[in-house]
């Protein structure tokens, strides 16, 4: 079995790392790899650049993930992916704490010195960064990313293709809606509605999220 990420941008280089430490402890893979039909390098860090229409020549015997940090275009990738046939697998960093009782969705991800405590649902093609810490009973949409030390309280909701930036806090059982962005370092006291950009402390919705980009 062949592991492709897609993308060989930062996110792909981190994943990279996970898929690596994996096959240390058990060898999972015969042969990880980049999808990237922007990069003209053939390698990356010494790994295979392969373009996407050379991905599904192999797709019998590969499985993916999506190594790319905005939700909307995690979500087009993904299903581009799925359209043309192309396994999704899960890749989760040994060092990540997550309770048993969790339910995980194909094709997330879930970094170094994550925690995820009990009852919690992660949907599908998700990004759990390195050391989020998700409190029991709290559910990610499919799409969404937490980036490094955010950290949603226990019941909390967060939707679909949601982004919530970097040492973000999340009181508990709040509602966070799909298409959100909250930006980085604020802390959220309040329900946050669909498809909206909020930030501060406390997080206060300053405009629509109408192109649905995170990094310009």
């Amino acid at each position: 079995m062949q592991l492709l990420i897609y993308g060989s941008g930062g996110l792909g280089l981190d994943l990279c790392d996970i898929a690596m430490k994996i096959n240390r402890l058990k060898h999972t893979w015969d042969r990880i790899a980049f999808i990237d039909d922007i990069r003209k390098e053939r390698q990356h860090y010494g790994i295979d650049v392969l373009r996407f229409q050379e991905a599904l020549a192999i797709k019998d015997e590969a499985e993916c993930v999506i190594g790319l940090g905005e939700p909307f275009n995690r979500m087009r990738l993904y299903n581009k992916c799925r359209e043309n046939g192309l396994r999704f697998t899960k890749l989760l960093d040994p060092s990540a704490s997550i309770s048993e009782s969790v339910a995980i969705g194909e094709g997330t991800v879930v970094l170094a010195f994550a925690s995820i405590t009990g009852g919690a649902q992660i949907g599908k093609n998700a990004v759990i960064q390195q050391m989020v810490t998700i409190g029991h009973d709290t559910s990610i949409g499919n799409h969404s990313v937490l980036s490094v030390k955010a950290s949603p309280g226990g019941g909390v909701h967060i939707g679909e293709r949601t982004y919530i930036g970097m040492g973000c806090s999340i009181l508990e059982r709040l509602h966070i809606g799909d298409d959100v962005i909250v930006s980085m370092g604020s802390n959220v006291y309040r329900d946050i509605e669909d498809e909206v950009i909020a930030m501060g402390s406390p997080a206060r919705v300053i405009r629509k999220n109408e192109d649905h980009r995170v990094f310009k």
